[in-house]
């Protein structure tokens, strides 16, 4: 296994067509990128779905943490952790 810290830390933006008429992130696209950081975080340490894969196996999402001060407006910037 490789030496990658615990947490992952991936960074998003929240483009103009991901956004609302609010200019806001729709929370449809939050979700995806919250599932595309878990799956990027997986396949960072050798156990992603592109490896269980291999081995007849897959992984399921068990808990889900939301932590937001506020939604991310258009071309913010925004970095979602997972561990």
């Amino acid at each position: 296994m490789n030496n990658l810290p615990t947490i992952g830390k991936y960074h998003f933006m929240a483009e103009p067509f991901h956004c609302d008429f609010t200019k806001h992130l729709f929370i449809g696209h939050l979700g995806n990128n919250l599932l595309n950081a878990a799956d990027f975080h997986s396949n960072d340490r050798g156990y992603g779905v592109n490896y269980l894969n291999t081995i007849n196996k897959t992984w399921v999402l068990s808990r889900l943490a939301i932590e937001l001060d506020e939604t991310p407006a258009i071309y913010d910037k925004f970095i979602i952790e997972t561990w």
